[in-house]
């Protein structure tokens, strides 16, 4: 009998001990949950890509590029990363029903404007970061030399060289073709329907660098950044027009106090960090943004 009373003890204690370890065993997957990989997604400017790098074939940005060293030093955090003209990824913030996006870096001031009437962007997030200038490029095919045309000179080259057309961002969606068209406003009232009659529109400002390398357009508008990457490309003339990249948080984000604001906040204060170096040799702590020919928002 005391055998049998002393079994059903056991068997009792043992039932207490799973039923006790059932109910651990959930707070201690919560806590390691702490350490997993935030993912942030952000849509930035074509612009900015060589700064900021793309992803290779082994999953890693290049070295040198701010999105390398930023998660190099923040191993719990990854970004996904969307280049596009500032238009083309306002439009798709604005149509994606999920909100997944993070943190949007526009190539001028009026798009991130529109992305925080859209209620997209947190306005108090939104940032100055960078300046960039206007470039008229050519390519090496046109014989044309360094500082040899300026934007006001253009429309008389095409129309005396036929056959030969000009890259330029389209307006409606590209910040370095609303720029472009006020420089050629600013000449005379006509002059931008008269571009517009040798002017072939690109969605984006990397495609109109692209056109003018492969010689599809002989001349192009471009930021002086983009023109820094292909040393083969003649700079003709460069324009300061104020072009602002501000950067911003959205408030999908925003929301999530847990994981994607604090990540979201930790890679803005990071690109703040560096356009704020005093040099622009990266290999020595200098300023990557400064290297590719960015300066800080003035």
């Amino acid at each position: 009998m005391k055998f049998n009373k002393l079994l059903k003890f056991v068997s009792s204690f043992a039932l207490s001990l799973v039923l006790m370890l059932g109910f651990v065993t959930p707070t201690f997957a919560a806590s390691t949950d702490t350490n997993s990989t935030t993912t942030l997604n952000l849509m930035a400017a074509a612009s900015t890509r060589y700064s900021l790098g793309e992803r290779g074939v082994d999953g890693a940005y290049p070295s040198g590029t701010l999105l390398r060293a930023f998660e190099d030093q923040n191993a719990n955090i990854k970004v996904n990363v969307t280049y596009d003209s500032s238009g083309n990824l306002l439009n798709q913030m604005i149509a994606d029903p999920n909100h997944s996006a993070d943190i949007f870096i526009s190539a001028d001031l009026a798009r991130m404007n529109s992305a925080v009437t859209a209620n997209i962007i947190q306005a108090d997030t939104v940032y100055n970061l960078l300046n960039n200038k206007l470039v008229l490029i050519a390519n090496p095919n046109t014989g044309l030399t360094e500082n040899s045309l300026q934007y006001s000179d253009v429309l008389g080259w095409l129309n005396d060289n036929p056959g030969t057309t000009i890259a330029v961002g389209d307006p409606a969606v590209v910040p370095a073709g609303t720029y472009t068209k006020q420089v050629f406003d600013a000449i005379d009232s006509t002059t931008w329907n008269d571009i517009l009659t040798h002017a072939t529109l690109y969605s984006n400002v990397t495609n109109v660098l692209t056109a003018v390398a492969n010689n599809v357009n002989q001349l192009g508008s471009v930021y002086a950044t983009d023109a820094k990457t292909d040393s083969n490309l003649i700079v003709l003339a460069t324009e300061d027009v104020n072009i602002i990249y501000p950067i911003g948080i959205t408030n999908a984000a925003m929301s999530d106090t847990v994981s994607r604001a604090p990540a979201s906040q930790a890679l803005v204060n990071f690109l703040k960090a560096d356009i704020a170096k005093s040099t622009d040799l990266p290999i020595n702590g200098g300023s990557v943004f400064k290297y590719f020919g960015f300066s800080p928002a003035q």
